[in-house]
């Protein structure tokens, strides 16, 4: 018996095998997704806005991969019930509301992570979310008006004449991303800046490739190779860390400050000295300490969403306060001085910590280092100095010929010239006192 096969066969079973794979693509990235997700969540402490922002970008991808699965197995299913249909209905509706979403969160994550964010102006904020709003508002009149899609009698999904309207709207959002990513690249290193390059071009290549053939649906597991990529590089801060508070360190302060000032972003520094931490440590377990230091940490965190915490060294920490208007961080300095005068409490130990606190608007008090107050400026050659020559739970201490490497190296830049030069004709005295207090 010889078989053959016709035309029409091979075409159905060409379309049956390419809504298989449709569907084995989805469920893939699907599994994929929610694994990278846990990953992230499982090593990562959510602390920044970029890394928010983040979790919204992938959350949409999730959101638009598990409705797309399910509309485009039930598009090809036959004689679907009414309860069906609704739910493959509103399965594209979830999936255009949460795809549209994508192009605006990229670009916000790019802005963030370049240091210039969206700014203070309201009116350019406004301006930013229009597009937005009108793209989800055409998405939730669908239903009345068959604007972005639409189903005919025998319920096969078609486009509607405004669809287009999305896809202008997410071009220009990608474009500000680009503008973002070409203006500010001094703010970022050649690494993280390629990371960014290789998720726009990810997503791309995922999106040509849908319009070529739109049943090989690829779109979102490019995008989620994409995000992999910047969970092991730009989301990835374990050097940024410090191990005993999970707060960021020293070197991500300079960091940031450094992206922020070649933006030319506006924000505040507040400082944080508190000059009894050492006498407590002497009296208290180390695990009565690092409780009550948690509590401390804790509460900062959720004093504000604008603030970003440092510590930067055992005694000192640093936030960076990304203000709208100048009282928000006198609230908050307020906020401090007020919780830290009631103290603090684990189990039936109760810690009055001494906090002095500094407050720098940067870039305006920044232009001179006159502007600095002066003990700001020994301070901060002193605590450097001491953090590099004392041993760590992390580190070993450095000598003192590489301490003074680098106090020289960072003279006129990290610190005060002047301060400096004094600083190293004191070698001899500054190694007696250490030496003397190990003894």
């Amino acid at each position: 018996m010889r078989l053959t096969l016709s035309p029409s066969f091979l075409v159905s079973f060409l379309k049956v095998w390419l809504t298989m794979a449709d569907v084995a693509i989805l469920v893939c990235t699907l599994i994929f997704d929610f694994f990278i997700l846990a990953y992230y969540m499982l090593s990562h402490k959510v602390q920044k806005t970029h890394e928010r922002v983040f979790l919204l970008l992938f959350a949409s991808i999730v959101v638009s991969t598990g409705c797309s699965l399910v509309s485009t197995y039930f598009e090809h299913q036959q004689n679907i019930g009414t309860g069906v249909f609704h739910l493959m209905f509103f399965s594209n509706m979830l999936y255009f509301l949460s795809h549209n979403l994508m192009a605006f969160l990229y670009a916000i994550y790019v802005m963030i992570v370049d240091g210039r964010g969206l700014g203070k102006e309201k009116y350019k904020k406004i301006l930013f979310v229009i597009p937005l709003i009108i793209a989800e508002v055409l998405i939730l009149l669908t239903p009345f008006f068959d604007l972005v899609f639409y189903y005919d009698e025998n319920r096969h999904f078609f486009r509607g004449k405004f669809e287009a309207a999305l896809y202008i709207i997410a071009v220009m959002y990608i474009a500000l991303a680009i503008y973002y990513m070409i203006r500010y690249r001094k703010a970022l290193s050649f690494r993280n800046n390629m990371v960014l390059w290789l998720f726009f071009i990810a997503g791309v290549i995922g999106v040509l490739i849908q319009l070529l053939n739109k049943e090989m649906k690829v779109e979102m597991f490019a995008e989620s190779v994409a995000l992999l990529g910047v969970i092991f590089t730009l989301e990835n801060e374990s050097e940024l860390i410090d191990p005993s508070t999970k707060v960021y360190n020293r070197r991500a302060f300079f960091n940031d400050n450094r992206k922020f000032l070649e933006t030319r972003s506006e924000y505040a520094v507040i400082t944080m000295s508190v000059t009894n931490f050492r006498f407590y440590s002497k009296i208290l377990s180390y695990g009565v300490m690092t409780a009550i230091l948690d509590n401390v940490i804790s509460w900062l965190n959720h004093l504000s969403t604008s603030l970003i915490i440092y510590r930067i060294s055992t005694t000192k920490f640093a936030l960076i306060c990304l203000y709208d208007e100048r009282s928000e961080v006198d609230s908050i300095v307020d906020s401090i001085k007020n919780r830290f005068e009631d103290g603090w409490n684990f189990g039936s130990v109760s810690v009055e910590y001494n906090v002095v606190l500094g407050v720098v608007f940067v870039p305006s008090e920044m232009n001179t280092e006159e502007k600095i107050p002066f003990e700001a400026r020994v301070m901060a050659l002193a605590d450097v100095f001491d953090a590099l020559v004392s041993k760590r739970c992390y580190k070993d201490a450095f000598s003192y010929e590489r301490a003074y490497e680098i106090i020289e190296k960072d003279a006129g830049t990290h610190f005060d010239n002047q301060l400096a030069m004094v600083f190293l004709s004191c070698k001899e005295e500054l190694e007696r006192y250490y030496n003397a207090s190990e003894k």
